[in-house]
């Protein structure tokens, strides 16, 4: 009853009005009653009675929708709480796999580290042999005398005047040369180029009836061809051909080179 009367008013049993509402109805049931015998203590508490009943509707379901609410919170915090605790074991895994990819990078950086050192190493050792080589160029060298040419290891010595075969070979030996000798195909063209058009005796000639011969006693193979019949070859601008040795023409000598140290 005192339930119902505090819902009119819009209030629930949880009001603390509700005791003093209750012990005004018991004081009228003791004054209707009076005359009968004193009735057993009343204990409110052991009243049996649903709050609902006295509840209005719409009260109910705002109580009961707040309960609900408060039953979910720990539910959403502990779904919460788990959630933190797989973000946290999560990121301890990331960082478990870190450092194997730290490692990864400083092997590969060790790689390089190690091929830049061999590189380095090649290329100083390159540098040093080099420097040996033009060192020891530097300090010994071919060298001709002055107005003497060099080519193929050799000293070539053009001359200006004229004479005899035989005179030439006097002022090369006088020089510690002979009249021109050539091997190579190369020589030859290096000496008709320097030739111009000047005819010089050269270091072949033959005696009547024998083969032709190099001044340094070797036999002439026959590589080039020698025109006419003299006994002594010279060389002009076309190629190579002979005539008496009295006759007087420029000539070649020619040696081998030497090599001097630098001062």
């Amino acid at each position: 009853m005192a339930a119902c009367i505090l819902a009119s008013k819009g209030k629930t049993i949880a009001d603390s009005s509700y005791q003093p509402e209750v012990l005004n109805i018991l004081s009228f049931l003791r004054m209707k009653n009076r005359s009968s015998a004193s009735p057993a203590a009343f204990r409110v508490e052991s009243m049996d009675m649903n709050p609902e009943c006295f509840v209005s509707p719409w009260c109910a379901k705002k109580h009961k929708s707040k309960q609900i609410f408060s039953n979910r919170t720990p539910t959403t915090y502990a779904e919460h709480e788990m959630r933190q605790s797989d973000s946290v074991s999560s990121s301890h895994s990331t960082e478990a796999q870190e450092p194997t990819k730290t490692d990864q990078k400083t092997i590969c950086d060790s790689k390089i580290i190690i091929l830049i050192s061999f590189l380095v190493i090649l290329i100083t050792t390159l540098a040093t042999i080099l420097a040996v080589e033009r060192n020891k160029s530097s300090s010994e060298h071919t060298s001709c005398l002055d107005g003497w040419i060099g080519y193929q290891k050799k000293c070539f010595y053009f001359s200006e005047n004229t004479t005899t075969w035989t005179s030439s070979q006097n002022f090369c030996a006088s020089h510690a040369a002979t009249l021109a000798v050539f091997n190579t195909t190369k020589e030859l063209e290096f000496l008709k180029r320097y030739s111009d058009h000047s005819q010089y005796w050269i270091g072949l000639s033959r005696k009547p009836g024998e083969a032709w011969k190099w001044i340094d006693g070797n036999l002439y193979s026959g590589w080039f061809k020698i025109i006419g019949f003299g006994e002594c070859a010279y060389l002009h601008k076309i190629g190579i051909s002979s005539a008496s040795s009295h006759l007087l023409r420029k000539w070649i000598c020619s040696k081998l080179e030497t090599c001097t140290p630098r001062s």
